[in-house]
């Protein structure tokens, strides 16, 4: 069983399609279950062109999960999806529970499913937004930002800055980030935030501003 995460979550990184479907095919052919996160990719506007899901009709060893819940911003309804091949999904089903969603949830999401309109402006504005939020804050002392092609950006810290700290300070102005210092391979250096809206990231970008101005003195 191989689990993959596309786009990688906390980097934002993709998988390209030339990579990601051999070794989907080569699981195939040596008998093992692969399952690809796509929770984050609904936000990418060449979604349908990236996504594994297309894959499931071949591969009876392949399950593509997807959220709603993030990028509908419904996380009280906590709504996803599985895609497989039918005889997967006829396995699958043998071990769910009853009552998985209930009826409001499925209402709401094929209300959600059907706003194309919101789904256009959401990936337009987390597009545009990231490149202006990863410039203005690879513009500030003590901060590296890693690419991304997902709705948030993974930021390393210099030293004497630690995640804790930077997380624990922001929080104090109002400001949630995320402390990735338990993720596998980082360490507290390392913290990641969310593409919001032009408000949210430059109040973001502004308080870190001062925070840094207060370690990185000149």
């Amino acid at each position: 069983l191989v689990f993959l995460c596309n786009p990688n979550n906390p980097a934002g990184s993709l998988i390209p399609p030339q990579v990601l479907y051999p070794f989907l095919e080569f699981c195939e052919a040596e008998g093992v279950f692969a399952v690809v996160d796509e929770s984050f990719l609904l936000f990418h506007p060449r979604w349908r062109e990236l996504t594994s899901g297309t894959a499931t009709a071949a591969s009876r060893r392949l399950l593509v999960l997807q959220s709603l819940t993030k990028f509908f911003a419904i996380p009280g309804l906590r709504l996803g999806c599985g895609i497989a091949h039918p005889e997967t999904i006829s396995l699958l089903a043998r071990f769910h529970p009853p009552w998985q969603v209930n009826g409001l949830a499925q209402a709401a999401a094929l209300a959600a499913l059907q706003d194309e309109g919101y789904a256009f402006r959401s990936r337009h504005l987390v597009e545009e937004e990231r490149s202006r939020l990863a410039a203005a804050l690879s513009a500030l002392p003590g901060i590296r930002v890693y690419p991304s092609e997902a709705c948030y950006l993974l930021i390393e810290l210099a030293s004497p800055l630690s995640a804790p700290f930077v997380a624990e300070r922001l929080a104090q102005r109002g400001i949630m980030v995320r402390d990735c210092s338990n993720f596998a391979f980082l360490d507290e250096r390392f913290i990641r935030v969310a593409v919001k809206g032009r408000r949210e990231n430059e109040l973001l970008v502004r308080e870190l501003a001062g925070l840094l101005a207060g370690v990185f003195k000149t």
